[in-house]
């Protein structure tokens, strides 16, 4: 498998691996985020506005709009003060998660099968693991070496162009900057990030957006950080891996 950084177009994957969903999902329509965790919207067929808790901080400018398809669920919890998660929204016919978790579960579920490109011969060790100050998403093993994996999920595409992040993330920053300065001979290092549809062709650090995190981004990978970029087909309930993108340091490239 050639490095994301050497791709020179998409390369469709065709992957036995499949993430199942596991709430059933309803269609409403958005009408208002008053805060940036909360949505307000309507069930399709019944009246009356409802809130529904939303799992990315993230602008979602271009894609929460008045009007807007969403799928959502109904909360585990009785107690929660809104009954609703917001999974999901339509960005004209193009599904997009806007789910922060949904990468790490896709792709812890995706690890323990053995089914990523680039990670064969890696063993899953632990989730969450923590090193220091920072907390990873995993800890993979291959052939007794540690290896260290942060997911990042990518909801913003612009023409085909997939951009993260799409607001200041600070812990994304400091993130990417430790992983640069960590002893090569001792981890392995990699960054994923995960595109949350299925209808970009490559991948950049949006330097317009957050100057901070694409700086630390590209001197990470002169210090030997691996990257890899996977979208995702959406085919409910059903989640699979779609294409893994090419890396472009400069979206105007």
């Amino acid at each position: 498998m050639m490095s994301p950084l050497l791709l020179d177009r998409a390369v469709k994957l065709q992957l036995p691996f499949e993430y199942t969903m596991p709430h059933r999902l309803q269609e409403a329509v958005f009408i208002s985020r008053p805060n940036r965790f909360l949505l307000r919207c309507r069930l399709l067929q019944q009246p009356g506005e409802i809130e529904a808790h939303l799992p990315d901080p993230g602008r979602l400018k271009e894609l929460l709009i008045p009007g807007a398809r969403l799928l959502i669920r109904k909360a585990e919890s009785a107690s929660r003060r809104t009954q609703w998660s917001v999974a999901m929204v339509y960005q004209g016919d193009t599904l997009v998660s806007i789910n922060s978790s949904l990468p790490n579960q896709f792709m812890r579920e995706a690890f323990t099968h053995g089914q990523v490109p680039g990670f064969e011969g890696c063993r899953l060790i632990k989730a969450e693991y923590t090193l220091g100050r920072h907390r990873y998403d995993f800890l993979l093993e291959k052939d007794g070496k540690p290896q260290i994996v942060e997911v990042k999920g990518v909801s913003l595409v612009e023409e085909g162009h997939a951009l993260f992040p799409d607001a200041v993330t600070e812990r994304g920053r400091s993130h990417v900057q430790h992983l640069g300065e960590m002893d090569p001979g001792e981890y392995d290092r990699h960054l994923v990030f995960i595109v949350q549809r299925s209808d970009a062709s490559r991948f950049s650090p949006h330097a317009r957006r957050d100057p901070a995190f694409a700086s630390a981004l590209l001197q990470a990978l002169q210090r030997g950080l691996q990257i890899r970029i996977f979208s995702l087909d959406f085919r409910l309930p059903q989640i699979k891996f779609h294409s893994q993108l090419p890396f472009i340091p400069d979206r105007d490239l």
